[in-house]
């Protein structure tokens, strides 16, 4: 969904129409309570909107790119609280669910995928939402280290020779083999 409502969103940068605006903004606002915590779902009272738990993992950060946007369009303080909790639970996560032997990159997934890789898509998921909100506060040391990983996903997820990034990777010298953001095991090698 992040990805879809960023894109929504950049239509109403370009074109300056209110209605693209309005939609990514009842999206986000219908995610978040009065004191900006996340809603829970209308048909599950015990799920948070939008995947966002104990045991999520990176895809639930692309949505969270979009709340300092969100804050910036209306001055809504919810969207800045959300941005706050979602910075501060990424820091904790780093703790446990960073891939040392990954250039200290987050894992995927958390605690509910044993995969100890480190997946593309994953990268554009949350650093961008780190970089944005480390941004905002001027947190110079978060930006250089998402430098660091970014530096490290270059150095070593790239393959010269077809110029193209690997899928995933778990260390230097162990990644994929695949090129493609499915399931490794359907990917191809070619």
């Amino acid at each position: 969904n992040g990805v879809v409502f960023e894109g929504i969103e950049y239509v109403y940068e370009v074109t300056g129409e209110s209605v693209y605006r309005d939609y990514v903004l009842e999206y986000m606002s219908s995610m978040i309570t009065s004191s900006g915590g996340w809603a829970t779902c209308s048909n599950n009272s015990s799920k948070q909107c939008a995947g966002y738990n104990a045991t999520h993992g990176a895809d639930c950060y692309m949505t969270a790119a979009l709340l300092l946007d969100c804050y910036e369009m209306t001055g809504d303080n919810r969207y800045l609280t959300m941005a706050k909790t979602l910075y501060a639970d990424l820091t904790s996560a780093a703790k446990s669910y960073s891939l040392k032997n990954a250039g200290n990159n987050f894992r995927h997934t958390w605690a509910s995928d044993p995969s100890p890789d480190l997946w593309l898509d994953g990268l554009y998921m949350i650093l961008p939402f780190r970089a944005e909100y480390a941004k905002h506060i001027g947190d110079q040391q978060e930006l250089d280290l998402i430098v660091s990983r970014m530096q490290w996903v270059s150095d070593n997820m790239y393959n010269s020779s077809k110029k193209l990034f690997y899928h995933a990777a778990d260390s230097a010298t162990s990644n994929s083999g695949s090129y493609c953001y499915t399931n490794p095991n359907t990917c191809s090698n070619s």
